[in-house]
Order: structure tokens, then C-alpha cells, then sequence
């Protein structure tokens, strides 16, 4: 099975989909004509990307897949910080795309979990069946799960050409597919634990850094989580903010 994390795809199907001279063109036709034909150029544009994307995944997860979205404007994780994700401004036109894919595509969603959650929950259960699965995402959050990872993120691959001012052009792609084993998937949970998320407005232990969790996990990291989470919550000043993280980080 393929579980694919849409939101991820969602904002890569509309980054610079139309040049603001070419919406202009459109909007000689009107709001309405330009709003529609922008979606149809997106919603086209991510499923050239799925296909892309499952065209590269072996045969061994299967050809059956599902999406997931995130929908809620007020997860259980607000609920318990105000603070989570405040940095994140919204995207208009990634909404209206999710709204068209949910509805096209019989997409997973709910109203009080986010899309981690939703894969989370599904990839355990395949988990139990022993069944070959398989998480499509750009985020490292769901590294903690453990297992098979097709990661989205692109990056260069070959050199295509040198333009006259010294610009190197490259050819970009997928990083792709991974096996993420348990010391990694732990890593990923206590890394956030300690050093906070930045991304998701996380804060972790006050002068917690880089180099001071490389030392503490090259000591720790043959522990199972509940000992390692044992070690951090020590760590905290605030053991009601290392409570709450715990809620926040983990699936």
C-alpha cells in the first residue's frame, strides 16, 4: 500500500504554475475564467507529479494508494499551544486546489486530525497485517513512523549546462526512496524533543543545539524511546512544556 501525504504534492503543483504576465492575459477574460484556469493548470500539474512519483515506487508496495490531507483549522495541537504553527501563512490557492483533489479523488481527511495522524494511524495498521507500505512525503516528521520512505524533496542530480555568466544548470529529481530503521526514527522524535522545530514553532530545551544532541545521541541512541524520553524529560525546566511537546511530536 501507498500512503501519500497530498499536502506536500498540493504545494509543489502550485509554485510558479503562471507568470504574472500570463495572469494577466487570463484576467483579460475575467476573475472567474483566470481562478479556474490557474486550478485546472495546478490540479493537472499534481497528478503529472503523483504519476511521476508512483511510476518510480517498486512494484513490491503495490499499485493501490491513498491521499491524505490536512483540512483542520483547529487540530487537537492547537488546543494545546497557540503557538504551534503560528509562523505558517496560508495559501489560497494550495486551499482551492485541496478542495478540488478531495473531492475528484476521494481523499482522507478529518476535522481534528492532521494528515501525519491520519498516515500514522493507517501505516500502523498495515503494520499489523505485515503488509509491504510505503509513505510519500517531503516531511521528516513522519520519518519517526520507521520504514519505507519515497521522499519528494528534490534536489540536483546532473549538470545539464553552464550559461555564459558561470550559472551552472542542473537537472533536479527526487531523492527518493529510503528504509528509515528504528535508531532513525527515534533519532528524529528526540532531535525535536530537545532541539525544537523550528517549522512547526516548537520549542525545545533552552540551549539544547546541534552539537549538544549529536553528543547526547551518540551515548543514548541504543536506548528504546520510553528510556530516552525518561533522559529528556530531566532536561526540561517546565515538565508541563516537555509533556505537551511529547503530544505535539509524536504521532
Amino acid at each position: 500500500m501507498i500512503l501519500i501525504d497530498a499536502d506536500s504534492l498540493l504545494y509543489l503543483a502550485v509554485h510558479k504554475i503562471v507568470t504574472f504576465s500570463e495572469i494577466r492575459g487570463l484576467l483579460k477574460y475575467g476573475k472567474d475564467f483566470a481562478k479556474n484556469e490557474i486550478l485546472n493548470l495546478s490540479e493537472n500539474r499534481y497528478e503529472q507529479i503523483k504519476l511521476k512519483i508512483l511510476y518510480q515506487i517498486p512494484d513490491n508496495f503495490g499499485t493501490e494508494y491513498i491521499e491524505f490531507f490536512t483540512t483542520c483549522t483547529n487540530s487537537f495541537r492547537k488546543a494545546l499551544s497557540q503557538e504551534y504553527k503560528a509562523n505558517r501563512k496560508g495559501n489560497k490557492w494550495v486551499k482551492m486546489l485541496k478542495e478540488r483533489v478531495i473531492f475528484l479523488n476521494d481523499g482522507k481527511y478529518s476535522d481534528t486530525l492532521e494528515a501525519d495522524d491520519l498516515i500514522a494511524h493507517e501505516k500502523r495498521f498495515y503494520d499489523t497485517l505485515s503488509e509491504p507500505c510505503l509513505i510519500v512525503t517531503v516531511d521528516s516528521d513522519l520519518a519517526q513512523l520507521g520504514g519505507y520512505i519515497f521522499d519528494v524533496f528534490k534536489e540536483k542530480t546532473g549538470l545539464v549546462e553552464i550559461l555564459e555568466d558561470g550559472t551552472e544548470v542542473h537537472e533536479k529529481d527526487y531523492r527518493g526512496l529510503k528504509f528509515v530503521d528504528e535508531i532513525q526514527a527515534k533519532e528524529v522524535i528526540c532531535s525535536k524533543m530537545l532541539v525544537g522545530d523550528n517549522s512547526d514553532t516548537i520549542k525545545g530545551v533552552k540551549g539544547f543545539g546541534k552539537k549538544s544532541f549529536e553528543k547526547f545521541w551518540e551515548a543514548e541512541k541504543d536506548k528504546d524511546l520510553e528510556q530516552l524520553l525518561e533522559l529528556i524529560a530531566e532536561k526540561y525546566d517546565d515538565k508541563e512544556r516537555f509533556e505537551i511537546n511529547k503530544k505535539l511530536i509524536i504521532l
